[in-house]
């Protein structure tokens, strides 16, 4: 029972942060006569709906031939705030972060979250090669 409060309590932060998409339409480019034209943009937004920060946030896909994709980043993730990626339908993201404890996790849009072990204080390419095995994992990938 202690275990299970334990696990509980580890992913109390984590499950308090959401990650949604959205398509939007967006007037951006104008033709040689100036007129703008629609866009549609997919949006892909992590939400800190938690009390405290998060930590190290990357965006990642997998391109399913040879690794991962680095996409975007940011350092620290304040409560309230949204972090916008903006992307296509082609590679869904997945999201890393570190909650205020400095446990790793990874998060999909299907809402699923799993514990990303040791990411914190590994160099970048360090945490690219245990994502790389974290997301592999996830889309039925085989890592080598």
């Amino acid at each position: 029972m202690i275990a299970k409060d334990a696990k509980v309590r580890k992913l109390a932060q984590a499950r308090q942060v959401a990650y949604v998409s959205e398509n939007r339409i967006v007037y951006r480019n104008a033709d040689v006569n100036g007129v703008t034209h629609p866009e549609e943009v997919r949006d892909y937004i992590l939400k800190n709906l938690s009390d405290e920060p998060i930590y190290k946030i990357y965006f990642y896909y997998h391109d399913r031939a040879t690794r991962l994709r680095y996409l975007s980043r940011c350092n620290v993730f304040f409560p309230g705030a949204d972090f916008i990626y903006q992307g296509d339908d082609e590679h869904l993201p997945l999201v890393a972060f570190r909650d205020n404890s400095g446990n790793g996790w990874v998060r999909s849009l299907a809402g699923s979250i799993f514990v990303a072990a040791n990411v914190h204080g590994r160099r970048h390419a360090h945490l690219e090669n245990h994502l790389f095995k974290e997301m592999a994992k996830m889309s039925g990938v085989k890592s080598g």
